[in-house]
């Protein structure tokens, strides 16, 4: 069942709308589950049937989608701290001790979905304030349940990772600089 995307609208830069995604509500207060999000990442797209259907499996999986992110975040949190802060950094990036240690360090800003297919599905990202990189902000790119990269906001609606990832072999795994390590 097609979800409606609420308040569709196609500016300069593409289409655009709310997402209601309650489940990240625990991690700001200011967003009322609703959360922008953009069709196309970083080109301007016509907003083809498959975005529609990658939002309808956003607002479906929203809860396995965010376990997976804080999974991953929380196993790679201690690389973003090396790359990130010095002794004096511990209350921008505390150590963590479980997943919702992370409740605190990030809110989710917006949600980005690419016109790069795959199975019918588009890639699609998240992008989130954290405490780390104000600036910046922290990023994470998925296929359905799947983690293709970490890092920056970027890295949630650059194009051309997605690409990667679709062109390549399944026994590669990004890490959070972007290269590829063989597992």
């Amino acid at each position: 069942m097609t979800k409606q995307i609420l308040d569709l609208t196609l500016d300069e830069f593409g289409y655009k709308g709310i997402i209601n995604l309650p489940v990240w509500n625990e991690f700001t207060s200011d967003s009322n589950d609703v959360y922008e999000v953009d069709f196309g990442g970083d080109i301007n797209s016509p907003l083809l049937s498959e975005l529609i259907d990658t939002y309808d499996f956003i607002v479906s999986n929203q809860e396995e989608i965010k376990n997976v992110i804080l999974q991953e975040l929380f196993e790679e949190y201690s690389g973003f701290q090396a790359k990130y802060c010095d002794d004096e950094d511990d209350e921008f990036m505390p150590d963590l001790t479980c997943v919702n240690d992370l409740k605190p360090l990030i809110s989710l800003a917006r949600v980005h979905i690419l016109d790069v297919i795959k199975d019918g599905i588009g890639y699609f990202g998240f992008e989130f304030n954290c405490s780390w990189d104000e600036e910046h902000g922290f990023g994470v790119m998925l296929f359905k349940n799947e983690v293709v990269a970490l890092g920056g906001s970027d890295s949630s609606f650059l194009s051309w990772i997605a690409n990667d990832h679709l062109n390549e072999s399944s026994d590669t795994k990004w890490n959070n600089s972007f290269i590829k390590d063989e597992v």
